[in-house]
């Protein structure tokens, strides 16, 4: 929540500058005086009010809450004009007003305005118009200073971003960590180059599997199982391919090579179904935005946790380490593990920067693969939708920048509705756990 208080004093902004004591009279015996007590209501936001107030003594708050963020601004400045939308037509208020100790408030309405002298209507608009001048020149004032405030958050976080992703880079024991660790299947990283070379077909695939019987296994193995629900037994690896293509075999070998490395245990499952559904989205995006290569982000979606499980499994052979562990870079840790494992840099370098967008613009990660992490991290929101998040409680201070860099013309919430609604259309391909958070 963001408090601001106005103090009109130090600008010498009254209502009724320049008002003659004939000015007041008529003022007064035409306006209506509020007598209003502690959090009694003046006018509630999103309404239509064309109603001018004015603060003769006490004080007031205006409060928004429509919006993610709270605002709320202190007047108690004698003589102030309360927001200043007054006799505009059909205009719905953008906060609403409350008192805050026992308050006395002018009310003028159009019809009453009418019937002031012609000389007493030019200064009360005058005057409302200079205090319009002030508020927007205090307004750009709070914006400038919030963006150099922002830019100075930005830029300390990134600099313990970096420092954390340092200690990753340069550690030896993580180095060694990370040579013993399992490693993927050699085909799943052929099946990697293969996707993102320009016209790699199902033959290819077929091909690949001749020399790699243990891809053939997985593969047949995690589509035949319950997991998959499919109503009949798929008795061949060329059977699987003509039934499902190519985009469809290579996600269901990727996500069988990736839950054979990690032990059973809840936590992991739950990154891995978290993964996968990130992996689901972040195809359907980046399809939907015309990056090319969009299959490339189920490889993504589905590795970007795996820094994360190597933590995990840190924590569990060293438990005494457990403080240090948790202060490691684990997009850091997953890029450096896909490193050794010889992963193409699109992949590896999108899971690095994938915690960026959390506390930087776009224009921050590097080019080769910004769009991947713009479309890793909207997934990512959108995710977080489907798990019951209300929208109110996405914080995302970047996320217009985001849509922005993928081309995206409409509000975040509107765009995860649609791209949700299109996932949801193609939910008999996806693994039955998948299939019960898209219902």
């Amino acid at each position: 929540m963001t408090n601001f208080i106005i103090d009109a004093d130090e600008a010498n902004i009254s209502a009724f500058n320049g008002f003659s004591e004939k000015d007041m009279f008529h003022l007064h015996n035409i306006a209506k005086i509020l007598k209003l007590k502690p959090f009694e209501v003046i006018f509630k936001e999103d309404t239509v009010d064309e109603t001018l107030y004015i603060l003769i003594s006490g004080s007031v708050k205006l409060y928004n809450s429509t919006k993610n963020h709270q605002i709320e601004i202190t007047l108690s400045h004698k003589n102030s004009f309360i927001d200043e939308t007054a006799f505009i037509k059909n205009k719905r208020r953008l906060f609403s007003s409350v008192a805050l100790e026992p308050s006395t408030v002018m009310a003028i309405n159009e019809k009453s305005f009418e019937l002031l002298p012609q000389h007493t209507k030019l200064n009360l608009l005058k005057n409302l118009t200079n205090v319009t001048a002030f508020n927007s020149q205090s307004l750009r004032y709070q914006i400038a200073e919030s963006n150099e405030m922002v830019s100075y958050l930005s830029s300390y976080i990134k600099q313990i971003y970096n420092k954390r992703s340092d200690l990753c880079e340069k550690s030896e024991i993580i180095h060694n960590t990370l040579k013993k660790f399992p490693r993927l299947p050699i085909y799943a990283t052929r099946l990697t180059e293969l996707l993102l070379t320009e016209n790699a077909s199902t033959k290819e695939i077929v091909d690949l599997a001749k020399t790699e019987p243990s891809l053939v296994a997985d593969t047949l193995k995690a589509i035949n199982s319950a997991y998959y629900n499919l109503a009949y037994k798929v008795p061949d690896f060329q059977h699987a391919v003509m039934l499902l293509g190519f985009n469809k075999i290579y996600q269901i070998a990727m996500d069988s090579s990736i839950s054979n490395l990690m032990p059973k245990t809840q936590e992991i499952q739950t990154l891995r179904s978290h993964s996968l559904i990130v992996a689901a989205l972040g195809v359907e995006i980046a399809t939907q935005c015309s990056i090319q290569k969009p299959l490339i982000m189920n490889t993504i979606g589905m590795l970007h946790n795996i820094g994360k499980n190597v933590v995990l499994l840190l924590d569990k052979e060293q438990p005494y380490l457990s403080i240090l562990f948790e202060m490691l870079d684990d997009a850091k840790l997953a890029s450096l593990l896909l490193k050794e494992w010889n992963i193409p840099d699109k992949v590896h370098l999108s899971i690095e920067y994938y915690h960026l967008p959390e506390f930087a613009s776009p224009e921050e990660i590097p080019l080769e693969c910004r769009d991947f992490v713009s479309a890793l991290y909207l997934a990512r929101l959108i995710q977080d939708l489907l798990q019951k998040k209300k929208e109110s409680e996405i914080r995302a201070p970047f996320m217009n920048e985001y849509l922005k860099a993928l081309n995206i013309k409409k509000s975040f919430h509107s765009f995860a509705r649609e791209t949700l609604h299109a996932l949801k259309k193609k939910a008999d391909t996806f693994p039955e756990d998948i299939r019960g958070l898209l219902q």
